[in-house]
């Protein structure tokens, strides 16, 4: 049987084609613009959308065939009793998929949410905003991004006002969050906090990195993974001991076997003329020792490798970079080019090789105008689709690769077959 092979095969392998989009804008549907870093659920049924311009959060439920996005509700900042949305940037779901966190920008507040498992609705929890933390810690200062350990018991907020990192102990029941410390570059020993954009805890739970904007760098902790507390190891700079690519360096990806650290910033970045980057680079690539969290610097990967067509054109924006859960590919954005790219990844060491990409050629009517200002890159938790927010118009897209659509289509022909049961079959679980 022909869908036999395809499953067996990488789901998230072949050109890379839209399966669903929900614009701000569309009936029903206020509050996106500016959407950006979208989340999944663990259990892949619902899809969190903050709309950084709007002040908002959009629920959308997922359908576990098709990928198609069904509204089910919005919040947005002063709708009472909410009050600390306004430009959401980052949002998480806890691994247990029992709350929801959020990271905003102007409100420089961290907000907590519980979820209905079923539905996919929030009720609020609580919100910490910047003067909060206590002390002479102001550290939410301009929130820009959140995650949460994989034990689920510590939740980290990058600020990049305060060029801090804030660590939480998370209450598992009711996800009420409890300050641990602030870690403030040039604080101490720490650098390479300058401008925070991204953090993000690696698999093992043992590390957090943070991308810095400002700084071009990038800086490494140990974690305590009983207390949740951080300790500086280093941080890397574009231009210093050879490492490139860091040139206003946004977001960050580890790859699931937890050897590579992946970076990606605004290539080009017009609107940020303090970066390095110019048009020679845009995705760093970093070996990790997992028992240290120590980086070492191996590539830099450029958009020219793509060969994009000319009419394929964008704006300096951020990008996003996501790893496929089976390690085998990376995922990328490059608004300025208004594209998405797939390269393969070297399982040994981790290096990546340019294998396809998808740009809206303005002269094609028929072009995914939204790619133009694409975000970050969010991998379904089942391997099968990519998420990703565009900050205008404001949209939701969802993506699906060659491999996979053939797949659903081979199950949707075959009589009495059932999706979710095959892929356990494979020992794989069905995807949003």
């Amino acid at each position: 049987m022909k869908y036999l092979s395809l499953l067996l095969s990488p789901l998230l392998f072949g050109q890379i084609h839209l399966a669903d989009r929900k614009a701000d804008g569309d009936p029903g549907l206020e509050w996106m613009r500016g959407a950006h870093g979208l989340a999944v659920s663990p259990d892949g049924r619902h899809c969190y959308v903050p709309g950084s311009l709007d002040h908002g959060l959009t629920v959308f439920a997922i359908d576990h065939f098709s990928g198609e996005l069904t509204f089910v509700e919005a919040h947005q900042d002063g709708m009472a009793p909410i009050t600390s949305l306004a430009s959401v940037r980052g949002v998480v779901v806890s691994p247990d998929g029992k709350h929801v966190y959020t990271a905003a920008l102007t409100d420089s507040a961290v907000t907590v949410f519980s979820r209905d498992s079923v539905s996919g609705a929030l009720t609020l929890v609580q919100a910490i905003f910047d003067l909060d933390t206590g002390g002479s810690f102001n550290g939410l200062g301009g929130a820009m991004s959140v995650d949460i350990s994989p034990d689920g018991n510590h939740v980290y907020v990058g600020a990049r006002s305060d060029d801090s990192i804030v660590a939480f102990s998370r209450d598992t029941m009711t996800g009420a969050l409890a300050l641990i410390g602030v870690y403030t570059n040039l604080s101490g020993i720490i650098t390479g906090l300058d401008g925070v954009e991204d953090i993000c805890v690696s698999p093992d739970g043992n590390h957090v990195y943070a991308a810095a904007e400002t700084d071009q760098a990038l800086a490494a902790f140990s974690r305590d993974p009983i207390t949740g507390a951080l300790a500086f190891v280093a941080s890397y700079f574009d231009g210093v001991g050879g490492i490139d690519g860091l040139g206003c360096a946004n977001e960050l990806a580890i790859s699931p076997d937890g050897l590579n650290v992946y970076a990606v910033g605004q290539y080009g970045a017009p609107s940020a003329p303090f970066c390095t980057s110019g048009f020679d680079d845009w995705l760093a690539v970093f070996s990790r020792n997992p028992a240290t969290g120590a980086l070492t610097y191996l590539e830099t990967i450029s958009p020219v490798d793509f060969n994009f067509p000319i009419n394929c054109g964008g704006v300096a924006s951020d990008a996003g970079v996501g790893v496929s859960l089976d390690g085998q590919y990376l995922y990328a954005t490059v608004p300025w080019h208004a594209a998405i790219v797939q390269m393969d990844r070297n399982s040994s060491n981790g290096m990546l090789t340019p294998f396809s990409d998808l740009c809206a050629d303005l002269s094609d009517p028929n072009a995914i105008i939204d790619l133009i200002s694409t975000t970050r890159v969010t991998i379904g938790p089942h391997n099968q689709r990519l998420y990703m927010g565009s900050l205008s118009p404001g949209t939701a897209l969802v993506f699906e690769t060659d491999a996979y659509h053939t797949f659903r289509e081979e199950v949707a022909n075959w009589p009495g077959l059932n999706i979710a049961s095959l892929l356990s079959l494979f020992n794989a679980s069905l995807a949003p």
